[in-house]
């Protein structure tokens, strides 16, 4: 087999607690009668969106292939039977990615982060922790308008005076815990505690959920949150409205029955690395000009298409397009002549006379050309390293010398 397939060569008498290792942009070859047909025939109706299947013949034997369509994390079977998908990047790079992104990477305490079960694991014990301090700080207070007829009379009488007070209707502030930030927060360690996590951490998410339920009433809450403005002494709200959010978009569509003791999270690398760049580049550069992600360009036509572009910066007073970043989470060594032809119609169609191509890894070629009047540029980042400082430092250097071409 080639570069970037696997055999698979399991232990037929431990069927039940079993593993499938996959790396992303892998392909696991499985032999008929290796597996039974019931676990392959559930990878294709309950993960259609995560994993390429097919089979083929090879040798006189039928061979079936399971490959991740960029997503990575643990996918429970039935029993205890789990697919894993490691990242082809370090996972404490993965790790770094997703806080970063999120702005949240300094709120969060390091952590050994070796596999996508440790990923899982960090999220959620560091989610804890800070629900566990806010906690014995204590919860944010909610006060509301309220009316209500009778007596004692509380807050401000409404209407004409009246002599018998049985009659008089008031309206005063009550307050309460209630809040929808402290609704979410519970939804959400509600949701955890559903899932198979080692005994210490599920231990600590049912005493929170014990605590908070007579103060807090468990409610799904969809509104985003993470805009809210939270008093100054409030602070970890904004952190773990963030959290939230993340944990309840990234779990895992199916929650396993059986004994494993993982957290059945899922990411898709794609879109965490354009995440990454463009929560660092809106950190980075939002004071000089404004980042704009996933940008939608209607195509002018009878039925008009829509260039939807990764991320834009645009020249604070006017509005006009400086660059074009689209990202490519891809291994090539050389940008494709489809990638270039996509980047400069974006640039042509927006009025930006630069666009660059960003690529997670050191050895793309670094290019730099012409397709008309639109200078196109190739750039890696070595995500296989796990400190981010020099990275950071390239970015920075990079994009300020695109911005400062238009001065």
């Amino acid at each position: 087999m080639g570069c970037g397939q696997r055999a698979f060569n399991p232990n037929l008498d431990k069927i039940d607690d079993m593993e499938l290792n996959l790396v992303e942009e892998e392909t696991l070859f499985i032999p008929e009668g290796q597996l039974p047909s019931q676990y392959l025939e559930h990878i294709e109706k309950t993960y259609p969106t995560y994993f390429s299947m097919g089979g083929e013949r090879s040798r006189g034997e039928w061979v079936y292939f399971l490959r991740s369509k960029g997503y990575v994390g643990l996918f429970p079977l039935r029993g205890s039977v789990l697919v894993r998908v490691e990242p082809k990047i370090p996972c404490l790079s993965v790790w770094k990615m997703i806080t970063s992104s999120m702005g949240v990477l300094e709120a969060m305490e390091p952590e050994k982060v070796h596999s996508v079960a440790g990923l899982s694991h960090a999220l959620v014990a560091n989610y804890v922790r800070i629900v566990g301090e806010r906690l014995d700080r204590g919860l944010l207070w909610d006060y509301r308008s309220a009316e209500e007829g009778g007596r004692p009379i509380r807050g401000r009488i409404i209407g004409p005076e009246v002599k018998r007070l049985p009659l008089v209707r008031c309206r005063y502030d009550e307050g309460g815990y209630d809040h929808k930030a402290n609704q979410k927060i519970l939804w959400t360690l509600h949701n955890l505690s559903s899932m198979v996590l080692e005994q210490e951490l599920f231990d600590r998410i049912r005493r929170l959920i014990r605590e908070l339920t007579p103060k807090v009433s468990l409610k799904h809450v969809r509104d985003d949150l993470t805009l809210i403005r939270f008093p100054r002494l409030y602070s970890e709200y904004r952190t773990l409205n963030i959290l939230s959010k993340l944990i309840l978009a990234h779990s895992s569509p199916v929650i396993s029955s059986g004994q494993n003791s993982t957290l059945p999270f899922i990411f898709h690398m794609p879109t965490l690395f354009e995440e990454a760049v463009a929560g660092w580049m809106h950190r980075s550069f939002s004071g000089r000009v404004v980042v704009k992600r996933q940008w939608s360009i209607p195509l002018k036509g009878v039925n008009p298409l829509c260039f939807k572009i990764d991320l834009a910066l645009l020249a604070k007073e006017t509005l006009q397009p400086l660059v074009i970043f689209d990202t490519k989470y891809k291994g090539d060594r050389n940008p494709s002549t489809a990638d270039v032809h996509q980047v400069a119609s974006y640039a042509v169609e927006t009025g930006a006379r630069q666009a660059v191509l960003l690529y997670p890894q050191k050895n793309i070629e670094h290019t730099e050309f012409f397709v008309g009047p639109i200078k196109v540029l190739t750039l890696g980042f070595d995500f296989q390293k796990t400190d981010w400082s020099d990275i950071a430092l390239d970015i920075y250097n990079f994009v300020d010398s695109l911005i400062e071409a238009y001065r």
